[in-house]
């Protein structure tokens, strides 16, 4: 099978819409959970009050690296993590 491009199993997949709205719903819901875990990995170093962890240097790179929407997105995750950590509700 060729790897993945607009002919393949997986482009043709995204043309099904029951395929599509899986896709809109799972991958956020993949990608945040990555960045929590990552999130809660952390380092003895405190940047502007917050301890440095994996998630924000990863998402440091990515807003080298790529797209404005994926910027907004992963920083978004970012934000709601530390949301999350300060709440209480999970102890990251």
């Amino acid at each position: 099978m060729p790897p993945f491009n607009s002919g393949s199993l997986y482009g043709e997949s995204l043309k099904n819409e029951t395929n599509k709205a899986i896709h809109c719903i799972c991958v956020p819901i993949i990608f945040f959970s990555i960045v929590g875990l990552f999130y809660a990995i952390k380092f003895p170093v405190l940047l502007g009050g917050l301890q440095l962890n994996i998630a924000m240097i990863g998402k440091g790179w990515q807003c080298y690296i790529i797209s404005t929407l994926a910027k907004r997105f992963g920083l978004g995750c970012l934000v709601l993590c530390h949301l999350i950590e300060k709440s209480g509700i999970v102890p990251l």
